[in-house]
């Protein structure tokens, strides 16, 4: 594949196919979105990483949109890198909101760290 507009791929050939792997690298928003990579190359003008220490505006007003959405007046918001990490913080917050002293998950699944 040497390029993607939308939700399609296309190769050196030209011939185009779906992109059918947008859980990867968090592509579900598609590709050469005009709008998007403009705010993209903006903010890698500012700072592409901070990290999960430091606070910054961005995110901050991300969270209260996510918050907002939600209903959840007091609400919090945690932003995690992958789909298997959220279902990891799932796990680990009804096992604390349940008192539940086991969990069941896949063989070499994350670490309870709890």
């Amino acid at each position: 594949m040497v390029s993607g507009r939308g939700c399609r791929l296309y190769n050196d050939g030209g011939n185009q196919y779906p992109d059918l792997e947008s859980g990867v690298w968090c592509l579900a928003l598609g590709h050469s979105h005009d709008r998007l990579n403009r705010v993209i190359k903006d903010q890698a003008d500012a700072i592409l990483h901070a990290g999960y220490c430091y606070r910054n505006a961005i995110g901050g007003e991300a969270a209260d949109v996510v918050v907002s959405i939600t209903g959840f007046t007091d609400g919090k918001c945690v932003f995690l890198c992958s789909g298997s990490e959220s279902i990891e913080l799932g796990r680990q917050i009804a096992r604390h909101i349940t008192q539940k002293p086991r969990s069941m998950t896949l063989h070499d699944s994350y670490p309870d760290i709890s």
